[in-house]
């Protein structure tokens, strides 16, 4: 009996993830799993946690204290929110989490006892996004440093005796992710496409710049933020991972419309800013910098077939001495103010350059 130990257990499960499998492909259920896997891993590690087992989309994992595991718990609802914001809801899932505590057997890896199949009672009855509770999980949790609410009495099946549940009441923090590289994209001249050709075509190609979207967001420690038609946001850690980010996009899409012969060129904006995220709302001073560079494409290049990029005086510093320097260029900000009626001078400081980027021997995707 020398491995029977008191413990906190907590188990995860995505919810309505049954449904998930029957439309997405193997490539998206398997990126879904390893996020969710890669994230509660983190949390869990960075709270002193152990995660036991994976059971196809659930998690099975111990803790220190049931104080610390509910604090994990509301980080892994936080973090899984943030890593969905911008998705449309019918893309989106959310995790349930329950909590117990009691004497179990630890043994060849695996843990046994009356409070594992508690943990997997309460969490069969918990409510999307929601963190319950047992009893005696709650008697012992810190209440001055966690919010919390009583439910109801349950009866539990396999349970001989009502459980009287509580709940963790989450407070909704914003989330400020410091020193983004914003991207901003567009595509040129998408009005006159979708009402020149027909449906599949325009399904053709939204779904073609999500897929590149997507490869260089992967390929680049990026993250899309939010998609509205035929333009995306996305964020990069540094101006470095942005800059390959946008070049792979460019040189993927130019190559796509070459083939396809879709009159679509794209226009590309980046800047530096912090991201606050508030639940599903993403918002930031410099973001909207970042909307008004990619917009200011058109002025710069209205002529050309091509994708355009223009990138802020702040992403060109932190890209120095990278090997994307010499694909940098400044442009003259009076051709373009001109064109766009002084509006540039009201959003930029007095002599802020801009830059494009041109695809060179650096760019290459191959």
């Amino acid at each position: 009996m020398n491995n029977l130990r008191s413990t906190v257990i907590m188990k995860t499960d995505l919810v309505n993830f049954t449904g998930r499998v029957s439309t997405a492909s193997q490539a998206d259920l398997s990126d879904l799993l390893r996020i969710q896997k890669d994230l509660i891993s983190k949390v869990v590690s960075s709270n002193n946690g152990k995660m036991i087992k994976g059971e196809g989309d659930s998690f099975w994992i111990i803790f220190p204290s049931v104080t610390i595991a509910a604090i994990s718990a509301v980080e892994i609802q936080q973090e899984f929110r943030v890593e969905q914001a911008g998705l449309p809801d019918t893309e989106t899932l959310s995790i349930r989490i329950a909590i117990t505590i009691g004497d179990i057997l630890h043994q060849e890896g695996d843990i046994f006892g009356d409070a594992v199949n508690l943990a997997a009672r309460i969490e069969s009855i918990t409510p999307p996004n929601e963190i319950y509770l047992s009893h005696a999980a709650w008697l012992v949790l810190n209440k001055a440093e966690i919010g919390n609410s009583f439910v109801k009495d349950f009866e539990l099946k396999g349970i001989s005796e009502k459980e009287s549940i509580y709940r963790i009441d989450q407070r909704h923090k914003t989330r400020i992710i410091k020193e983004q590289a914003v991207v901003f994209t567009d595509l040129r001249s998408f009005s006159g496409f979708k009402d020149k050709f027909s449906i599949d075509d325009v399904e053709n190609v939204i779904g073609k710049m999500e897929e590149i979207a997507r490869h260089a967001c992967d390929s680049n420690g990026g993250t899309i933020r939010a998609t509205i038609g035929d333009a995306h946001f996305m964020t990069f850690p540094n101006a470095t991972a942005a800059i390959h980010g946008i070049l792979t996009i460019m040189d993927l899409w130019d190559r796509y419309i070459a083939e396809t012969g879709y009159p679509t060129p794209m226009a590309l904006g980046a800047h530096i800013a912090d991201v606050y995220i508030f639940r599903s709302c993403i918002y930031g001073d410099q973001i909207n910098k970042a909307a008004l560079i990619e917009s200011l494409c058109r002025s710069a290049h209205s002529e050309l077939d091509r994708s355009v990029a223009l990138i802020s005086d702040q992403v060109h510093r932190e890209s120095q001495m990278t090997q994307f320097e010499c694909d940098i260029k400044e442009i003259d900000p009076g051709i373009i103010d001109r064109r766009m009626k002084g509006r540039f001078k009201s959003t930029f400081a007095e002599g802020e350059p801009l830059f494009e980027l041109l695809p060179g021997p650096s760019a290459s995707v191959e």
